[in-house]
Parts: structure tokens; C-alpha cells; sequence
């Protein structure tokens, strides 16, 4: 238990417990509420960031690329990896 030995750790974990006995008197007071406010709040802290759907992304893909998803996956796996591996050197 060197750990205690230390003020500074003590006061760390002094601090720890009082904050966990607070979160206990809390919920036997009010009973338990997951926090949904973490969520709304990377929301509204990042006004860039909007929600797409699968469908859309794919989208977005075909119009930058002119491939979808389906045609890059219907390759067989050995012709990417060469296409990946081999140096393509131009004439």
C-alpha cells in the first residue's frame, strides 16, 4: 500500500471518493439516469459534424470515384492485392 504513503495520492483518491460518495447520494435521491447529455453535447460542440445514412456515404463515394462499394468488393481479393503491390510504372 506504498500508494497511500504519498499526501499527493491520498488527496487524489480523497478527491476520487468524494466525488463517487456524491454520484451515490445522487442516485439514491433521484435512482439512476444514464447521462444523455454527453451525447447532444459532441453534437453541438462540433458544428461540421451531420449524420448520414450508409445509403448516402455510398452516394457521396460513386459521384467522387465513379465505383461503388459493390464493384471495388467484386474484384477478386488476389487482383487488389496485386493492383496494391505492384510498382505501376508509367511508359
Amino acid at each position: 500500500m506504498n500508494y497511500f504513503d504519498s499526501a499527493k495520492n491520498k488527496a487524489l483518491w480523497e478527491k476520487e471518493l468524494s466525488s463517487l460518495r456524491g454520484e451515490r447520494d445522487r442516485r439514491k435521491a433521484e435512482g439512476y439516469k444514464p447521462q444523455k447529455e454527453k451525447k447532444e453535447d459532441t453534437a453541438e460542440k462540433n458544428p461540421y459534424r451531420r449524420r448520414i445514412t450508409l445509403k448516402e456515404l455510398e452516394e457521396i463515394e460513386k459521384r467522387e470515384s465513379g465505383r461503388t462499394r459493390e464493384a471495388k468488393a467484386a474484384k477478386p481479393r488476389r487482383e487488389r492485392n496485386k493492383e496494391l503491390q505492384a510498382p505501376q510504372l508509367e511508359a
